[in-house]
């Protein structure tokens, strides 16, 4: 069997399959040579060719069809609205006398001493150091740096008056 399209590149058999689609001696032509090549754009155009001999159309891809319609984007909604669970703690009123009974220091100790008794009671309330303690401990260590934030506030704001 002769191939007289075998030196024809594949796009130029793709423009003979456009050009010549009512012709079936050339469609025949052309279904012969793409019968002998694999690569990928000669095997489509092969379906393509076979398709017309057999009597039906070439479908065309239409991307602006396929993609101009987007369906929307689901919007998520909260089934039950979320309030939340925790209010802010009370400031704990105290008076001076009671501010350094929690940080342990006396009056007539340096504004040092006072900031550095509320920064350890704080440091041991750092949560890394909680991770191994009991709940009651955690809890019970929670409170005391609270404790000390609070009187420490009572403080400056004694010392700022």
């Amino acid at each position: 069997m002769s191939r007289p399209l075998i030196q024809k590149r594949i796009d130029e058999l793709e423009a003979m399959f456009d050009a010549e689609k009512g012709d079936p001696d050339a469609l025949r032509l052309l279904e012969n040579e793409l019968a002998f090549r694999s690569v990928p754009r000669a095997t489509t155009l092969l379906n393509k060719v076979k398709r017309v001999l057999a009597g039906g159309t070439v479908a065309e891809a239409k991307q602006d069809e396929l993609f101009a319609h987007r369906p929307p984007v689901a919007v998520q909604v909260p089934l039950m609205p979320i309030k939340p669970t925790s209010s802010p703690k009370p400031v704990i009123s105290m008076t001076i006398d009671e501010a350094l009974k929690v940080l342990k220091v006396t009056a007539s100790t340096g504004w040092e001493a006072v900031e550095q008794s509320r920064r350890d009671a704080v440091e041991r309330a750092r949560p890394d150091r909680l991770t191994s303690l009991s709940e009651t401990k955690r809890r019970t260590l929670r409170e005391d740096a609270r404790s000390a934030n609070a009187a420490y506030l009572v403080m400056l704001q004694a010392r700022k008056a």
